[in-house]
């Protein structure tokens, strides 16, 4: 028997194993071995865990290791390694794959567009900088970003592309009057300001058949022919032109359109990768699919858009300044009339190019996922009780100052870092991810730990005062449930913890410690621990009461 035919996964020969879902997250897994001959030694890693040498029972001399993957989703390689006793050494490798409950699949689409939702709304907000800022920006549904924004796009593109190949087959024009320089003889009328202008220009020697009526007017009356006239005349002429306001505006939607389809297609290139890191442990081929084919169609509208704008009545046209209204060929003319109501919708649905790692991570990284959500939350619950002082948490870029292109902004949870900072009556607020609290001394202003270990909550709320030692209201975010819908002990722990080791001088200034989980049972204590389940599509008011509670 081969050293493969030999090992078992929760007693099931690997040969037979069918390994695509047969594990899920926090299953524990038993990897057996029946003892091989001549082996003195064995030992088994999967991906980074080092299991080591195995268990054996009396009476069964089965060798045997223990591994559970908690929260870990995807595959792991494991590695059998026998040392023999000629100290030669075989490895047997085999794959497990480790894939998500149902509940967390639905929970990790759901959180997904929870993020996107809440920073949308927090992006809103803060682009007002004021106290009572709306957080109610367009309605997303059950829509992603990318789906949003695509399906805007989309049809968009589509009329402006019909647009132009209605214009360009009949533009309008307009007589425009355009300054030249002409020598005399090309000149079939000059008045008397442009005379003046070219007499002080560089003067020749004409014959007489050249403007003689002007000859004879300027002729000195010693002179009997010819005579000194300006070289060059500045003058100006009537021209048919095509760079007319109704032009501009088309360019300029197309401009628009063009940069809202750059940006749309590099969120579809991110969520396809999104999507395949996803496909390792969860079967998304349907979606994938349709992302991929909406990236080839993002390629082909923007090459058609940039064929439009290359074409000489749009290249010939200068940049759109302002427009306050429709113009009078825009209300009698159906083409152009078509084209303002596109321009008045590009207008009117606000397109925020909002990008944030949170948004791209995978179903892997379930754990992190949730605990930026409820950072986001908790920011977004935390910004109605005061003004903005300060902020950290999105960054705009403006793009120079190219109308057609609209601000990007970019939502980043940085860690030890404050995120918010609200004036609350006499009090300032900051918000942190992943506050760092090192030991202080005993003597220390400062608040940090009262322990000689760093302690890291998710989320802190500092409230300081003027002559007031600085306190904090901590929250951890655990995507841990007890069977019963309850906070675990353990994660409960944590938050005593916190609680009790985080002051200043020595003195605990703690105003509370809450975990934050995904649960249905919440928990509170008389000394200001406790648990508040949070997920997405619930209402979030225990957690603004929460806030108001201790920080009003």
């Amino acid at each position: 028997m081969s050293m493969r035919d030999a090992i078992t996964v929760n007693g099931q020969a690997l040969a037979d194993l069918a390994l695509a879902g047969d594990f899920y997250e926090w299953q524990p897994i038993e990897i057996g071995c029946a003892p091989q001959p001549g082996v003195v030694g064995a030992r088994l890693r999967i991906g980074d865990a080092d299991l080591g040498s195995p268990v054996t029972t009396l009476g069964d001399p089965t060798w045997r290791w223990r591994w559970n993957s908690q929260h870990a989703v995807g595959r792991f390689t494991a590695a059998l390694e026998l040392l023999f006793g000629n100290q030669t050494i075989a490895t047997e490798s085999f794959e497990l794959r480790i894939v998500p409950r149902k509940l967390d699949v639905e929970r990790y689409e759901s959180l997904i567009l929870a993020v996107q939702r809440d920073a949308y709304a927090i992006v809103y907000a803060l682009s007002g900088g004021r106290e009572g800022a709306s957080l109610q920006p367009p309605s997303l549904g059950q829509r992603s970003l990318v789906e949003e924004y695509y399906t805007l796009v989309e049809r968009h593109v589509s009329e402006a592309l019909a647009l132009v190949k209605q214009i360009a087959a009949r533009p309008h024009q307009t007589l425009r009057s355009q300054p030249r320089v002409a020598t005399l003889p090309e000149i079939d009328r000059l008045d008397g300001a442009a005379l003046a202008e070219a007499m002080r220009g560089p003067l020749d020697d004409l014959p007489d058949d050249v403007v003689p009526s002007l000859q004879t007017a300027l002729r000195s009356p010693e002179r009997t022919q010819g005579g000194p006239l300006p070289r060059l005349v500045r003058t100006t002429r009537s021209a048919a032109s095509q760079d007319v306001i109704e032009h501009r505006l088309l360019k300029h939607v197309l401009h628009v359109l063009a940069w809202r389809l750059g940006f749309v297609r590099e969120m579809i290139r991110r969520e396809i990768q999104r999507r395949q890191r996803n496909a390792q442990v969860l079967e998304e081929s349907s979606a994938l699919a349709m992302f991929e084919a909406w990236n080839k169609r993002c390629a082909t509208a923007l090459r058609a858009l940039r064929q439009a704008l290359a074409q000489p009545l749009l290249e010939a046209v200068g940049p759109l300044h302002t427009l306050s209204g429709p113009t009078h060929l825009m209300r009698r003319e159906p083409r152009y009339r078509r084209l303002y109501e596109l321009y008045r919708q590009l207008r009117a649905v606000p397109f925020i190019a909002l990008d944030s790692p949170t948004l791209w991570l995978p179903i892997q990284e379930l754990p992190l996922l949730y605990e930026q959500w409820c950072a986001l939350q908790t920011i977004k619950a935390l910004l109605p009780l005061g003004e903005i002082v300060e902020q950290a948490l999105v960054t705009r870029d403006d793009s120079g100052n190219d109308p057609a292109r609209s601000s990007r902004w970019t939502l980043r949870l940085r860690q030890n870092t404050p995120l918010l900072i609200l004036r609350h009556d006499d009090s300032r607020l900051s918000a942190f991810y992943q506050r760092r609290y090192q030991p202080q001394p005993t003597a220390s202003t400062r608040l940090g730990a009262l322990d000689p270990f760093v302690r890291i909550p998710d989320i802190v709320i500092e409230t300081t005062r003027t002559n007031d030692p600085a306190h904090a209201l901590i929250f951890d975010a655990k995507y841990r449930v007890a069977p019963d819908g309850s906070v675990p002990q353990d994660a409960l722990d944590d938050a005593y913890a916190y609680r009790g080791a985080i002051g200043v001088a020595g003195a605990r200034t703690t105003l509370g410690a809450f975990l934050l989980f995904p649960g249905a049972v919440p928990l509170t204590t008389a000394d200001h621990v406790g648990a508040l389940p949070l997920v997405p599509d619930a209402a979030d008011d225990e957690l603004a009461a929460l806030l108001r509670r201790f920080l009003d």
